[in-house]
């Protein structure tokens, strides 16, 4: 008796169509397996890279100081977004890099700054020592050591006999009398000269004398220059105008 086709073992038209379907299937869990693996980059890793570069123009203004911190806002986002992304978006790399760069230039700058205040606060204090002892010398009558406070420059335009007549002058005027202290105000006006890369200041003090009221003191203006290590009297403009002293800053010396 001849067997019925439903019953051999041989697969009916359907059934060889489902087996091969079914190969075709497991072949593509393997095939092609490396174009599965693609991951499109951060977009905000890219861009806390461009903003890490240009965090570097903090070195010449501290108004863009904001760029390190904006990268720095931005490359934690970039890291969170890439971490919890399950391998779908790369540059993890790149967010690093750029927070490194804004790290780094945000920190240089931030030292440059400390030291810069830092040099301020120390010539500040120098400046008001030097005032007080300038003050002190003249109070106890030691003209010449007042004298030695003052910068060669100054030396060169006001003579020592010009210096000691000026103040012996003060000293006996009804309205003045002898100096009781000179102290600065406190503030002061830095910087550096382009020319000369001197340090020069200016400033306020405050001076005391026997016959003027302590509540109202004299407020000569003093100019300062920085010579070798140490800050020494360049000006006294409203004791020994500029045209005799043209070497105080701001004034041009004659031709």
């Amino acid at each position: 008796m001849t067997q019925s086709p439903l019953n051999s073992n041989t697969p009916t038209g359907n059934a060889a169509e489902l087996q091969r379907l079914g190969g075709l299937h497991r072949m593509s869990r393997t095939a092609g397996l490396g174009s599965s693996d693609y991951s499109a980059v951060n977009t905000a890793s890219v861009v806390t890279l461009l903003i890490g570069g240009a965090s570097g123009l903090a070195l010449l203004s501290p108004i863009f100081l904001v760029l390190p911190v904006v990268g720095v806002v931005v490359g934690i986002i970039a890291l969170r977004q890439v971490l919890s992304s399950g391998g779908t978006q790369s540059g993890a790399t790149l967010a690093i890099i750029g927070l490194l760069f804004a790290l780094g230039f945000s920190g240089f700058t931030g030292v440059k700054a400390v030291r810069a205040a830092q040099t301020v606060a120390n010539d500040e204090n120098e400046l008001k020592a030097l005032v007080s002892n300038f003050g002190k010398a003249l109070s106890e009558n030691r003209v010449a050591d007042a004298y030695e406070m003052t910068d060669p420059r100054f030396r060169e335009q006001v003579p020592m006999e010009r210096f000691k007549k000026f103040f012996d002058d003060l000293t006996g005027n009804e309205f003045v009398g002898p100096v009781k202290s000179i102290e600065s105000n406190g503030l002061f006006a830095i910087e550096t000269d382009p020319e000369t890369d001197f340090r020069m200041a200016m400033g306020l003090s405050l001076m005391k004398t026997a016959k003027t009221s302590d509540d109202r003191p004299m407020r000569p203006e003093v100019r300062y220059r920085r010579s070798g290590d140490q800050w020494r009297i360049i000006a006294l403009p409203e004791w020994f105008p500029p045209s005799q002293n043209p070497g105080a800053p701001g004034e041009q010396r004659p031709g």
